[in-house]
């Protein structure tokens, strides 16, 4: 079993019940699993391969999940990455993980625009921005969710694949990586179920 497979189970027995709700924007998990599909087929599109890494630099927001999802059921890697960062640091989280892909908003733009010469492995139509009104020289997120088939993408993931890398915090010395799988993740998310109550 995998992280997307946690996805799949509830669009199969629950497809009418809310998966999501972030402010206004609520989803079933019927509406939420043919969102990540079709985003998940885009990035497929874009060159992402099972492996890949991928920055996300958003803060709260819907999307976020599910870029997580997406990049679950392709076997790509999210590197999620604080939006506050700036600079050198920036640049240095974003190369050492050899993210291909970087996910954007407008409040992260500006640090992202002045970084973006010192990413070489992020190509140019690999920028993608979460909003409304979408900067010259960016791809639309939405465009990716609606531009593509909602069928399952069909790649092989197994619970040993990674699925995250999670930076420590660097208080003494340079941030690195903790790499996790889709085994440790949905260890954490049934402890999480237990401990809490948190049903379908």
């Amino acid at each position: 079993m995998n992280v997307g497979d946690s996805l799949r189970f509830g669009q199969r027995n629950f497809p009418d019940k809310e998966a999501l709700v972030f402010g206004s924007n609520r989803l079933t998990y019927a509406q939420l699993n043919r969102r990540v599909n079709g985003l998940a087929h885009s990035l497929l599109q874009l060159g992402m391969n099972k492996g890949d890494k991928a920055a996300i630099m958003l803060q709260n927001c819907s999307e976020y999940i599910e870029i997580y999802y997406a990049l679950a059921k392709i076997g790509a890697v999210a590197v999620p990455l604080n939006f506050m960062l700036k600079g050198k640091g920036l640049e240095f989280l974003a190369n050492n993980s050899d993210s291909k892909i970087m996910f954007l908003e407008e409040q992260t733009r500006s640090e992202i625009e002045c970084a973006r010469d010192k990413l070489p492995q992020i190509q140019s139509d690999c920028y993608i921005y979460v909003g409304s009104e979408v900067p010259t020289g960016y791809r639309p997120y939405e465009e990716l969710v609606a531009g593509a088939t909602t069928d399952e993408p069909g790649v092989q993931v197994e619970e040993d694949d990674d699925i995250v890398i999670l930076y420590s915090s660097g208080t003494t010395g340079l941030p690195k990586g903790i790499v996790l799988t889709h085994k440790t993740r949905l260890t954490y998310y049934n402890w999480c179920g237990l401990e809490y109550g948190m049903r379908f």
